[in-house]
Parts: structure tokens; sequence; C-alpha cells
């Protein structure tokens, strides 16, 4: 990436400059017009020209016409320099990843759940590397058409148990739900012979229920984490809800007098609510919870 000036060519380094002695720039590419993925971990390839040329500037002295660093920090797992060719270990000045970096110190704040590469960016890219706390992580849960769906299974199958006729309005709504979910395409149900054909809807009633449990359970990301703070009671609650998933269930289930094997479906979403909130109940409660279970 070069750039013609008076008859000279420039490279063209991206950078953002937020004061006289502070920049941000996006790491060079390794290549163009390549898969980039695989050249993150190929140490064979030459390095480029302008990739070059931007950590050789970050080196070099104002004086000399570079930006004169003191330090870098590479932000994000993972960069390429500690991927560059030369040695595995003990670097020299053949080795492409000791150039780039030379006698500049090199700051990696790096996620802990990335420890092997965390130990490829010490060994080869000389990182004094700090290590950070993974997102708080909680279950995914249901919203929008899916929690009331869940809601009106929840509520025909209470009615059902109870013989109470109201279930034949939850049950309309519930067809009514569907009529306009892409959940029936997903699990491939014919929502207008659930309609007509009890059996039909019955089962795919059960089909139903299992995939909103599937997706209720799944792990995701909520928020970042913030370098130096420590998680919020409620994004700690949804870190414990997520690793003790099962346990907090069963413990709930206990405490209903539900029999875990043998619940429906409205059974296990009572236990389900409960045991998103007693993590919170821990946690805002400061205290060692110890449950035993017969």
């Amino acid at each position: 990436m070069t750039v013609t000036r008076g008859g000279d060519r420039y490279f063209v380094l991206p950078v953002i400059k937020n004061s006289d002695n502070i920049i941000m720039a996006p790491e060079p590419a390794r290549g163009w017009e390549e898969d980039l993925e695989k050249l993150y971990h190929d140490m064979n390839i030459p390095t480029p020209h302008q990739y070059a040329a931007f950590y050789l500037w970050l080196q070099m002295p104002e004086s000399e016409g570079g930006f004169g660093a003191d330090a870098m920090v590479h932000l994000g797992r993972h960069g390429t320099q500690e991927f560059l060719s030369g040695k595995m270990i003990n670097l020299d000045e053949t080795s492409a990843a000791d150039l780039m970096v030379g006698n500049v110190p090199n700051i990696y704040p790096y996620i802990v759940d990335g420890s092997g590469e965390a130990l490829q960016a010490k060994r080869r890219g000389y990182a004094t590397l700090i290590s950070h706390l993974t997102p708080p992580i909680a279950q995914s849960g249901l919203y929008g058409e899916l929690a009331d769906l869940n809601n009106k299974i929840v509520s025909y199958e209470r009615a059902v148990a109870g013989g109470n006729p109201i279930a034949d309005e939850y049950k309309q709504s519930i067809l009514d739900i569907l009529g306009t979910s892409s959940i029936v395409n997903d699990l491939g149900i014919d929502a207008s012979e659930m309609s007509t054909d009890d059996t039909y809807f019955i089962d795919s009633l059960d089909e139903i229920t299992e995939y909103l449990e599937i997706i209720t359970q799944q792990s995701i990301p909520y928020g970042t984490h913030v370098f130096g703070e420590s998680l919020s009671n409620e994004k700690l609650s949804f870190f414990i809800e997520t690793i003790y998933a099962d346990r907090m269930y069963l413990i709930s289930c206990d405490i209903l007098n539900i029999n875990s094997a043998t619940a429906d479906y409205a059974d296990r979403d009572e236990a389900r609510q409960l045991s998103y909130l007693l993590p919170l109940m821990i946690v805002e409660s400061k205290c060692r919870c110890f449950y035993f279970s017969s």
C-alpha cells in the first residue's frame, strides 16, 4: 500500500493520533487477495513490505522520521506479529518476529482462556502478558415471540392438568403464534395440521418445548469485561447461573418439591425460573451457601 508524492513513493500507514505521544492503528495485513485467516498462523510466508515498514517506523526515532515509540500495546486476541517467519525459540535478527518489535516493550493484555496462544505471544512476540477475565457469560433465555410462546405452552399445560376449559383458548393462542413463527420451519412442523389433529398437536408440542429448552440453555457473552472492574451483582449472578446451571436447576426442583426426572414442561419451566433467581440471592447476600440434598 503506497502513495506517490513529488515523484517519491511512500508507504501508507493508517493511524489515529490521540495525542502528541499516543497513536492507535490496526495491525497491518500479512497479505492481500489471499485467505487472510490462513496467513494468521503461517510462519513461512515472508513479511510484506508495508507490514515491516509500519513496525520499523514505530521503532525509529522522531529525529529520523519515525514515531519513536517507548512501548507498544497489542490489544485483542490475537495479533500476527508473534506468528511471523523465523525461529520458534531464541529468536535473533534473522527472525521477522524479532525485527518487528526490536527493543520496544510489547505490552499484551490477553484473555485468560487463550493461554496456549498467549505463550506464543510471550515466546515469539516478547510480550509482557496482562491476563484479563472473559466477558461475563449468561444463558440466552427466551425473548419476543419465543418467550410469549413459552408462556402460552406453560399456561396450556397447567390448564389441561387442572381440567380447566380455558386450555382451548391457550391452545388457540399457541396456534396463532406458530402461524407467523419461523419455529415451525426450523422443526419441520405443519401448523395447519396441528390445528386439526390433536395427537399431532401434542407430539409437535413436545418437539417445540424441547427446542425451547435447548435455546434457553445456550450460553452467550453478556457484555464485555472492563479492565480493573469487578463484575456487577447482576453479571456475577449470570456467571454463576451459567456455570452451575444443572446444579441450580436440581436445587430448584428440590425446593419446589418437583421430581426432575418426571416433571412436565410447566414444572420444569417453574424450576428454571427459580434457578435464575438463586444465584442473584446468593450474590446479594454475600454469603457462602452449602446445600445438601437427599
